[in-house]
């Protein structure tokens, strides 16, 4: 028996485990939140957004409509982040750049060493990281579930 096959039984005999014992959203479930989430942050979205919204979707962690929001707090009966893990905690940069809370300008770096970022850069760092979440959408949508499975065997092989 292929690796793919030994490893696909192992994940459907656990999550019929634990959808036996109720810790497993049902799939009904799992539609709703993924379409609650690319209804806002699906590429069609993001490629209509642009400048200072564009910024706010996607890096500000105070913006309860944001993507940095949804990804580490939201927690309701529209998505339920905590139900597929959690970002929470640490330093905001995790999100490459942020919004300080007290003078409210965009930051990057580390954090040991954080720089303030202009208005019209921290846009383009925003696009940047659009076409980049659009790209990698566009790469899945393109893989077949026998074309990753096709691509799995080589990389065992």
């Amino acid at each position: 028996m292929a690796e793919y096959e030994i490893v696909t039984g192992r994940l459907r005999q656990r999550a019929n485990q634990l959808r036996e014992k109720g810790d497993l959203l049902s799939e009904e479930k799992l539609r709703e939140f993924y379409g609650n989430s690319a209804e806002r942050f699906g590429p069609r979205q993001l490629q209509s957004l642009d400048g200072e919204k564009l910024l706010n979707t996607l890096h500000d962690v105070t913006d309860k409509n944001g993507l940095p929001y949804w990804l580490e707090f939201k927690n309701d009966e529209e998505f339920a982040t905590r139900r597929f893990g959690s970002i929470a905690g640490g330093s905001a940069l995790k999100f490459v750049m942020f919004r300080k809370k007290e003078t409210r300008a965009w930051t990057i770096g580390s954090s040991h060493a954080q720089t303030q970022v202009a208005p019209d850069a921290a846009i383009e760092i925003a696009r940047k990281h659009r076409n980049q979440l659009v790209g990698v959408c566009a790469l899945l949508d393109a893989l077949s579930d026998d074309g990753w499975r096709d691509r799995a065997a080589d990389r065992v092989a």
